[in-house]
């Protein structure tokens, strides 16, 4: 009997020590694992450092954009008119009748710039494809668009009172109008750059020269009737 419960001791013992064992190889490979992840973080860490060192060191380095300060612009590619149609010259003309939208395109669903009222006198640009519509500029240089029926014929009686503005100033570019509503106009030729103010479609402008950003896009310094300037992308430009 005393040698039976000597053998179940030893076993017991036995299987306690086993179990201690396996726990002990549990938590070895447990801090292993752990190990692991932490020198794997500290791996994507320090490359992510790196990456980013890297690019802030090309960015530093890069030039910000290439600029021809002194060259006027001798061009305005890709800044004509959007709309196709019969291209009237610069001809005079009249509103008929009272509050007539002029609109930021030749659609019904366009946005109202101003309204006009019966013998505002304006200058008729150019037709809409379908005939239907008259491209005109305003005496202060918005530039719109009108539904034929309310353009008529200019008269010498024809008068409009305007409130005094300022006698914009020459800076030497070539005319030009926004293309597109609250468009940002920049501090420099990149997104990065500073928004100065807005403006809206149809405001005038003078192009006065371009630059291209390092990504190829092109941007042009602009002056509005006011004498504020600033950059701004060329796709909202056009030509007036």
């Amino acid at each position: 009997h005393a040698a039976q419960v000597e053998a179940m001791r030893q076993e017991q013992q036995r299987a306690r020590d086993e179990a201690a064992r396996q726990e002990q190889q549990r938590a070895q490979a447990e801090a292993a694992r752990r190990e692991q992840q932490r020198a794997q973080k500290e791996r994507e860490e320090s490359e992510k450092r790196r990456r980013q060192e890297e690019a802030r060191r090309k960015r530093d380095e890069a030039p910000r954009y290439a600029e021809t300060p002194s060259m006027p612009i001798d061009d305005m590619r890709n800044l004509d008119t959007p709309y196709p149609g019969r291209d009237l010259g610069a001809v005079p003309r009249a509103i008929r009748g009272n509050r007539v939208n002029l609109r930021s395109e030749p659609s019904t669903d366009s946005r109202v710039l101003r309204q006009m009222n019966d013998g505002f006198p304006v200058t008729a640009l150019r037709r809409s494809a379908d005939d239907e519509w008259v491209q005109v500029r305003t005496s202060d240089g918005t530039v719109g668009w009108v539904f034929g029926d309310y353009i008529r014929q200019h008269k010498p009686s024809d008068t409009v009172k305007q409130r005094k503005s300022v006698t914009p100033r020459d800076h030497g570019g070539i005319p030009a109008a926004i293309r597109g509503n609250r468009v940002n106009i920049r501090k420099g030729p990149s997104l990065k750059d500073r928004v100065l103010f807005q403006l809206n479609d149809g405001n005038p402008v003078e192009a006065t020269r371009k630059a291209t950003a390092p990504d190829g896009g092109l941007w042009f310094h602009i002056y509005t009737p006011s004498g504020k300037s600033g950059w701004v992308f060329g796709a909202y430009i056009r030509k007036r």
